[in-house]
C-alpha cells in the first residue's frame, strides 16, 4: 500500500490531491464541495492492511466516497472515533457506533447502544444476519452489503 507512492506503514492523514494505491487499485483523496459540507471515510491501519483478505464486502451508497468497496475482515467497528476500523466524521454517529463481524460464512451486524440507532433495509435493528443486497444505515450513511 502506498500513499503518493511511498509505502505506508499505518494510520496516516490524507489531504486533497493525495493518491493511494492499495493492491492496485489507486484511490484519490477529492474535496468534496458539495451541499451540506463533506463527510470523511477514514480506514484504519488494520482495515487496511487486511484488504483483500475476506470474500464480504461492503459499497458505499453515499457521500463522496459512493462507489468505493469495502473489503471485509474478521470484525469491523464502525463509528465516529477515528480508531474504529471505519471512522465516519458525520456528527449523527455514535463514536463506536456498530461492528460487523464474520462468524462462520455469515456476516453479523450489531448496534453498539448508538443513540440514532443502526438500519438494515430501512428497520432499526440491534443485531442482524446480513445477506446480499441488504442496505445498512447510519444516519445518513449508507452501505450496500456484497456476499461472495
Amino acid at each position: 500500500m502506498t500513499l503518493n507512492s511511498d509505502a505506508l506503514s499505518g494510520p496516516t492523514v490524507l489531504r486533497a490531491g493525495d493518491s493511494i494505491v492499495i493492491h492496485g487499485v489507486e484511490l484519490d483523496v477529492v474535496e468534496d464541495e458539495g451541499e451540506g459540507g463533506s463527510k470523511t471515510l477514514v480506514l484504519s491501519g488494520t482495515a487496511l492492511m487486511e484488504v483483500g483478505s475476506g470474500a464480504w464486502s461492503l459499497v458505499a451508497d453515499s457521500g463522496p466516497e459512493k462507489g468505493q468497496v469495502i473489503p471485509m475482515v474478521d470484525r469491523i467497528e464502525i463509528g465516529r472515533a477515528l480508531e474504529c476500523d471505519i471512522s465516519i466524521l458525520e456528527p449523527g454517529l455514535s463514536r463506536k457506533h456498530a461492528e460487523l463481524e464474520l462468524d462462520g460464512d455469515q456476516l453479523i451486524l450489531r448496534d453498539l447502544g448508538s443513540v440514532n440507532g443502526t438500519f438494515v433495509n430501512d428497520e432499526k435493528i440491534d443485531e442482524a444476519t446480513l445477506k446480499d443486497g441488504d442496505r445498512m444505515q447510519f444516519e445518513r450513511i449508507r452501505f450496500i452489503v456484497r456476499e461472495p
